[in-house]
């Protein structure tokens, strides 16, 4: 009854807001002219037979799958395509749900979502949020370096959840595999520089952007998102990444080598800075924490390397290539 009063509601405003001449004909005592006096009949007897049109234009489709088909299911309702006519009463037995309440529940979820614009995706949103922890650790670092280790922790944290976000979600974009490394890269540029002197730490942030480029690189890889196995697969002129490259970037990092070196990658930059800025009590700070750390990024660096080789490698090919085109 609540549905169907709805439904009646709906009707009457939407034939209050849309023209008045589809009533004519419709008052029984006034058919060229409906008076005051049946103007509500009026309204009900065209919103019924009308209601199609109505729905259309107030989307009542958007609501929620199952709504919908107790609205179309009731009794003395007219469904879809049959507008006008009202529904017969189901046979003794049978449920009065139409079809599509019999799909599956993740059926109807995909039925019922809109479409998301890739800057609202799950992933990018963590990264967001990473963003504000990394401007956050950064002040907090001259002021408070507990409340700034916790920063630093909780940015890392959220790198390990937004790839499994876009796997959930089925949310994996081109902008958001960029977005991740990007995050990851300031974040450990910003660790570095702050943890080592003289501008040192710079040499990391400008290794590690430059493999940023040749990852990400238009004309050398194609494949967005999955750039990892596409570096570990080889590409397409034949080239295989050696054994030691390929057992690390094998299953997107997913390996024991891998972990050790993201582990490495990621951990080494975070015991530097709290080595220079935690108190000497600090677990952080520990140098057998720092010897287990560095092979690990030693073994990232290698593979860094393998890929800027890779990449240059393929523009002087492209520039040889154009170069012999030129010349005939």
């Amino acid at each position: 009854q609540i549905l169907t009063a709805v439904h009646i509601s709906y009707c009457v405003h939407a034939a209050a807001m849309l023209s008045l001449k589809g009533l004519k004909g419709h008052c029984l005592k006034h058919p060229g002219s409906p008076c005051r006096t049946c103007l509500a009949k009026s309204l009900f007897t065209w919103g019924h037979s009308h209601q199609g049109r109505i729905r259309r234009h107030f989307q009542i489709s958007l609501l929620p799958s199952r709504l919908r088909s107790l609205r179309t299911s009731a009794q003395g309702w007219p469904s879809e395509g049959n507008e006008g006519t009202p529904s017969a009463s189901p046979p003794q037995g049978h449920s009065t749900i139409s079809s599509d309440t019999a799909q599956s529940p993740e059926t109807q979820h995909k039925m019922a979502r809109r479409p998301v614009h890739p800057l609202l995706y799950w992933p990018n949103i963590i990264g967001y949020v990473r963003c504000l922890l990394l401007i956050g650790g950064y002040i907090l670092t001259f002021h408070s370096p507990t409340a700034a280790l916790a920063c630093f922790l909780a940015n890392l944290l959220l790198d390990s959840l937004d790839g499994f976000s876009a796997r959930y979600f089925n949310q994996a974009s081109t902008f958001g595999a960029f977005f991740d490394v990007l995050l990851d890269n300031a974040t450990r540029g910003i660790l570095w520089s702050l943890a080592l002197p003289d501008g040192l730490g710079s040499l990391f942030l400008i290794l590690e952007m430059s493999v940023l480029v040749a990852t990400h690189q238009v004309a050398n890889i194609s494949t967005g998102a999955d750039w990892k196995g596409a570096l570990a697969r080889g590409d397409d002129a034949g080239q295989q990444p050696p054994a030691f490259v390929s057992r690390i970037m094998a299953n997107n990092f997913r390996t024991v080598q891998g972990s050790y070196v993201i582990i490495g990658l990621m951990g080494l930059p975070l015991w530097a800075w709290g080595f220079k800025f935690l108190p000497s009590d600090n677990i952080l700070r520990h140098p057998a924490l720092g010897a287990v750390l560095l092979p690990g990024r030693v073994m990232a660096a290698v593979v860094e390397l393998w890929v800027l080789s890779k990449h240059l490698g393929s523009l002087l090919r492209q520039d040889a290539a154009a170069a012999a085109a030129r010349s005939r």
